[in-house]
């Protein structure tokens, strides 16, 4: 799987989910009530079709070659049809036009929605029913996906997961002597090496540190945005000053300030090569872009910094997700499909081109990035290190409080504002949003 700007392999590409306004539209999907056949009749020589819906980047390609293999093997004669999310072929367009998928897969936060569409089966009972056994997968990525439902029920399976590192350049920390990063460091920590790393050299401007800002949403401290229950902003609070102040402090130390009109951090980073540290997800290299593989030969990654306060937890669950439609006249099939996709057998399949698991088989952990030679030399290891982070709540609203979010993280890492004023706009700022959502709704 590629990123739009060839070159990147990412642990697994995710594209926001192209919804039309199908949110809005009051639910138009009604259960098809006709009997599926009992699990025990169920016949795995059966000939029949289903319909698979990709709202993910990953394209075509590879669900023919990395997953409908594992789906044939548990139903020979299944014929999939695929459906790639685009232009006119949004679940929206497809719900308007009455072609609705048997099966889909989707970012994990778009459960939301599609669930406000009416759309998702409850794969509890399916799985139970079925003799599917969801213990296999994380305990924390399962609980994560039923917070997306309001009344907990499990409307997907996690498929993948894009756990963060701090990933760094060994050529840096060699021109200044400075020590590579370990694991199971701090924030503090990095603070002190960002310190170190922040200095001109050659007339070349080197930056200690940057992070991507999704981290604020995946925070470890699994503090939200929204409270589901008021619908109101609850950012204005002491556990989100603090982490701000944290994340934020490593702006202000001489050097490492927020660059105003530069490349983004993964440009500086990974092509210019003038950043020492950056928290991201996995972007491995694909093994036809010579160029980029010879730099990320100077290129190493640890575990996320984690906060004194929780240590050995990492970033809350992001992924890939796999669902059925309650409409499907083929659940019972279909959730044996979802078995077989996400299967230890698959899921090592997937681990070996850089699809991070979601199953707690440390064999299928451990062969994560087996198939990239690049990465036998690099610390994937440390992918393992930390827990998923607990996800409290989760509410439809999160999508537009986050770049309010962003702003203020930037304006107090640039020193425009304090944090006390940053939050307090920001709290204003998305409720006034959620207000406009609601209107637009009605």
């Amino acid at each position: 799987m590629k990123r739009k700007n060839k070159g990147f392999l990412p642990v697994v590409i995710l594209t926001a989910l192209s919804l039309m306004t199908a949110c809005g539209h009051p639910s138009v999907v009604k259960e098809n009530k006709e009997s599926t056949k009992a699990p025990n009749s169920i016949d795995r020589n059966e000939a029949f079709k289903l319909i698979f819906f990709n709202a993910t980047g990953s394209n075509e390609t590879y669900f023919r070659q990395n997953t409908e293999p594992f789906m044939k093997k548990a139903f020979p004669n299944v014929t999939i049809e695929y459906i790639q999310s685009g232009k006119g072929q949004t679940i929206g367009d497809l719900v308007l036009a009455g072609t609705i998928p048997d099966m889909m897969l989707i970012n994990s936060t778009q459960v939301i929605p599609y669930n406000k569409m009416d759309l998702l089966a409850d794969l509890t009972p399916l799985a139970k029913e079925n003799n599917v056994d969801l213990t296999r997968f994380d305990d924390n990525m399962i609980a994560t996906i039923k917070k997306y439902s309001p009344g907990g029920e499990l409307y997907a399976l996690p498929w993948s997961h894009l756990p963060m590192s701090l990933y760094y350049n060994k050529n840096i920390f060699d021109k200044f002597g400075v020590p590579y990063p370990k694991n199971g460091m701090t924030w503090d920590d990095v603070a002190e090496l960002t310190r170190k790393l922040s200095r001109e050299d050659g007339g070349v401007k080197y930056r200690g540190f940057d992070m991507i800002r999704t981290l604020l949403r995946l925070n470890q401290l699994s503090l939200t945005y929204v409270d589901p229950k008021s619908e109101k902003a609850v950012v204005n609070t002491d556990a989100w000053k603090d982490i701000l102040n944290t994340m934020t402090g490593l702006y202000r130390i001489p050097g490492n300030e927020l660059p105003s009109n530069v490349p983004a951090a993964e440009n500086a980073f990974f092509k210019d090569q003038n950043l020492a540290m950056l928290v991201t997800f996995g972007n491995f290299p694909s093994p036809e872009n010579t160029e980029l593989v010879q730099k990320w030969e100077h290129i190493d990654l640890v575990t996320l910094p984690t906060f004194k306060e929780a240590p050995g937890i990492g970033n809350q669950y992001s992924g890939a997700s796999l669902a059925i439609s309650k409409t499907s006249k083929w659940k019972n099939q279909a959730i044996h499909l979802l078995a077989a996709a996400t299967s230890d057998e698959a899921e090592q399949h997937g681990a070996a081109i850089v699809r991070y698991p979601t199953i707690k088989s440390k064999d299928v952990l451990n062969s994560f990035g087996q198939g990239t030679p690049l990465l036998a030399s690099k610390n994937v290891k440390s992918l393992q290190l930390l827990k998923v982070a607990s996800t409290a709540s989760a509410t439809q609203y999160d999508d537009v409080a986050h770049p309010i979010m962003s702003k203020a993280f930037d304006d107090i890492a640039s020193g425009k504002t304090d944090v006390v004023t940053a939050l307090r706009d920001a709290e204003e700022k998305i409720n006034q949003k959620i207000a406009e959502e609601k209107t637009k709704a009605q």
